[in-house]
């Protein structure tokens, strides 16, 4: 009997201590820390690596003759408002070279010139600002054109070769970003499809004897007319393209 009363009152005294460890179940919330969504007046550059640019520089590897579309140095953003972006992009490229030789005794040098420039004029508009990933569409219009020039002098004859087009088109895009962190840094990607016109292209070719100069041009493709008094050309191309975007914003 005694020990039974003695264990009764350990338990009774170790009731308290015991009920003292038990906690109820709380709900709790955990915030998910995402960067700062750019804001009117917040201005942004980014890098924008496009599905063109992979094909052309495959191209370029395969034939160093083909002409190609290098990939954009400079493009920058500004928020006009939380939800309206207007941005504008460049490409530019221009590479010289001069070579000079000796055939037979009788000297030559030659010069060459490649210029490429386009400038991708547009706007953006963002859904929801405050969804984790931001979901935007836009409209943009290329604009810009290309030349390629190459002249051979030879004691006081010459023979001189161009080649240039003014390209124009029109885009539409959708987009999704997302921000990284707590810095004003975001990866994404853009979906987009696009029609163009290119104005030109045809081959002016050159000659100078001495006394008289004579001009002919002729079309790059096989199968086409080649060496006539005038030639016009022109083409139109309707395509889409992706875009694998990195942008950092500041103010």
């Amino acid at each position: 009997m005694k020990k039974l009363c003695i264990l009764v009152a350990a338990v009774l005294f170790a009731a308290p201590s015991l009920s003292a460890q038990i906690t109820d179940g709380q709900p709790s919330a955990k915030t998910i820390r995402t960067g700062n969504r750019p804001q009117a007046g917040t201005f942004g550059l980014y890098v924008g690596a496009t599905s063109d640019i992979v094909y052309n520089a495959a191209i370029a590897l395969q034939n160093p003759s083909a002409h190609f579309v290098p990939m954009p140095l400079i493009n920058f953003k500004y928020m006009v408002t939380d939800k309206f972006e207007v941005r504008a992009g460049l490409e530019c490229l221009s590479e010289g070279e001069s070579k000079n030789w000796i055939n037979a005794d009788k000297k030559y040098a030659s010069k060459g010139n490649t210029t490429d420039f386009m400038i991708y004029p547009g706007i953006a508009y963002h859904f929801n600002t405050k969804n984790i990933l931001d979901v935007y569409v836009g409209a943009e219009l290329p604009l810009g054109g290309w030349s390629e020039t190459s002249k051979t002098v030879s004691d006081n004859t010459w023979e001189k070769t161009s080649q240039g087009a003014f390209n124009v088109g029109l885009g539409a895009f959708v987009g999704l970003q997302a921000f990284v962190a707590n810095l004003p840094f975001a990866i994404g990607l853009e979906y987009g499809l696009s029609a163009s016109g290119s104005f030109g292209g045809q081959i002016k070719n050159v000659a100078f004897d001495g006394t008289d100069k004579q001009v002919k041009y002729s079309a790059p493709a096989s199968g086409t007319p080649q060496n006539v008094d005038k030639l016009r050309m022109s083409k139109g191309i309707f395509g889409q393209q992706v875009r694998l975007t990195f942008a950092y914003y500041f103010k």
